[in-house]
């Protein structure tokens, strides 16, 4: 009865290793047993290589799947998060609207308070050609520096292009 030789175990790189050593010595072995128990161990660590790479191949496919599942969850994550965002800016909109309406600055519950609290005021920009170069940023485009244009037009300058528009109410939850 033949006994059963165990394929060889290791990391990829100590079977690959001794692989190459074996083939290195087997053209200096003369004995003929001893070269068929180094073509036998050659055979197995063949068989041994083979293995490893196929799961290692697994492996990356299982890494590969999982990649795919998170993306797809990060994906419905996103949509999930998307419409709590619409549902919480819809009710937002609600509350001020009704506040604004019944002319209240303040509603009060057990466990929050909603108040309106005025919008500092923002710089609407009319025209950006005629706004002078001093209040605008050059990066790769030009932009329109409205923290600048907003101090010089509460400091009492005149800045062509631009106004002041005083902003809405906006809603507070505490």
């Amino acid at each position: 009865m033949a006994t059963a030789v165990a394929i060889p175990t290791g990391s990829l790189f100590e079977i690959a290793d001794h692989l190459q050593a074996m083939f290195d010595t087997l053209e200096m072995i003369d004995s003929p047993e001893l070269k068929a128990e180094a073509e036998a161990e050659i055979a197995r660590y063949l068989e041994a290589e083979v293995r490893k790479v196929d799961g290692i191949n697994a492996y990356l496919s299982t890494c590969e799947s999982q990649q795919a599942a998170a993306k797809a969850e990060i994906d419905r994550l996103k949509v999930r998060m998307s419409t709590w965002e619409s549902r919480e800016q819809r009710v937002r909109d609600y509350v001020h609207t009704v506040m604004e309406r019944i002319g209240a600055k303040k509603l009060e519950g057990n466990t929050a308070t909603f108040t309106l609290r005025a919008a500092p005021a923002s710089v609407v920009v009319l025209n950006e050609g005629d706004i002078p170069a001093e209040f605008k940023r050059t990066t790769v485009s030009v932009s329109v520096d409205k923290t600048a244009i907003k101090k010089a037009i509460n400091e009492g300058r005149d800045v062509p292009g631009a106004d002041l528009s005083i902003g809405k109410n906006t809603l507070v939850r505490k």
